[in-house]
């Protein structure tokens, strides 16, 4: 029972980690996804715990982009790029801007849906939106560093009059793309596995409490029917700790008057005698 407890207190610990991780997508993924570009939502008002989905049809441009190495002996074996774009967004007439996250395959199409966002800008067509891409995740706060970026790209384009209009209507989320069906998988394994864990330590504490309980209220031993004061089997207990099974073999066939072959069978068996 104390390996098994120990075991999952370890699994128990590494599904933690998970859970402080992603147990918050996994917790997005039961709820209804809300439309970022339906009348009745309010950007602002939407949080980490909200499923996000879109149809992204103007995009302004890419301000950062984060690069993944993985590496085995010091080389390197694999590179994941991230691209984050500057998606708007709405609260009502009022205009906000957050970022969105995007996977080197989505880089291109979202290129095209800025270069065609600017065609609109600038006059160049008077339509929008013939490329769009579709994307269902969650907000989550951008890093200082990667929320710098972004306000600095504000700043450099002059999009707003003051600085203080960056910070209001140029928002620290970004909305990453979230596969909530694995999510939700991975969210109710991973309860199902806390909820085993806790149940396994709590009967592990109450069969430790029990086994106390039965060592203090032991007060004799009985082998083959006969009742033998426990005190006198002490040195025998330290011989078998001490890995002395010869001479724990010996000292109880002097005590018992046990043949060769009972003694032997005690002993390997000598947790079921005597309590410690």
């Amino acid at each position: 029972m104390k390996t098994l407890r120990s075991v999952m207190l370890v699994l128990m610990i590494f599904v933690g980690i998970g859970l402080f991780y992603n147990g918050l997508d996994g917790i997005a993924s039961f709820k209804k996804p809300v439309d970022l570009y339906a009348e009745d939502t309010n950007v602002t008002e939407l949080g980490r715990l909200d499923n996000v989905e879109v149809d992204v049809y103007a995009i302004l441009d890419c301000f950062a982009s984060e690069t993944t190495t993985t590496k085995r002996n010091g080389s390197v074996t694999g590179k994941k790029v991230d691209y984050y774009y500057i998606l708007p967004a709405f609260d009502g007439d009022d205009t906000y801007y957050i970022g969105l996250k995007a996977s080197s395959k989505e880089h291109n199409d979202y290129e095209k849906i800025a270069d065609l966002t600017w065609d609109w800008l600038e006059g160049k067509t008077s339509d929008y939106g013939n490329v769009t891409a579709h994307v269902n995740g969650c907000l989550k706060k951008m890093d200082k560093e990667l929320y710098k970026y972004m306000k600095e790209w504000f700043e450099e384009a002059e999009w707003f009059d003051s600085d203080a209009d960056i910070e209001k209507y140029v928002l620290n989320v970004s909305l990453e793309p979230v596969n909530f069906g694995t999510s939700r998988i991975v969210f109710l394994v991973c309860i199902g596995i806390m909820v085993v864990g806790v149940i396994v330590l709590i009967l592990g504490f109450r069969s430790d409490g029990k086994h106390k309980k039965q060592v203090k209220e032991q007060t004799h031993v009985v082998i083959n029917g006969v009742s033998y004061p426990k005190a006198s089997f002490e040195h025998i207990n330290r011989c078998i700790l001490n890995r002395e099974k010869i001479f724990a073999v010996q000292e109880l066939r002097d005590l018992t008057g046990l043949d060769l072959e009972e003694a032997q069978k005690v002993i390997d068996n000598w947790n079921q005698y005597y309590l410690v």
